[in-house]
């Protein structure tokens, strides 16, 4: 049987279900788990950063909270730090540098 559910947002290790309570951490890297960050509904393009729109505001997207929307998601290793790079690559191209 698979329990996965999904990975953690920092190191990518898929996590399993009994590995998302509010006071669990991620086994290689230790970081929580029950965070906004590793949620289905995290999006940094949206209002709150999240897609559900009744959820109640989070600060730090990256501690242990209590929202009663979290569902594990499978989110980008790193959170976006690609999309960062790829945003400093196309200025540099953009000014030849």
């Amino acid at each position: 049987m698979n329990d996965i559910l999904g990975s953690c947002w920092k190191c990518g290790r898929e996590l399993r279900e009994a590995e998302y309570g509010r006071r669990e951490s991620c086994p290689d890297c230790v970081v929580d788990t029950r965070v906004c960050r590793n949620c289905q509904h995290y999006d940094p393009s949206r209002n709150n950063e999240c897609r559900e729109s009744a959820a109640e505001p989070v600060s730090d997207k990256v501690k242990g909270n209590f929202c009663d929307w979290f569902r594990p998601g499978r989110p980008v290793v790193g959170g976006g730090a690609k999309k960062e790079t790829d945003a400093k690559a196309a200025f540099d191209r953009l000014f030849k540098k």
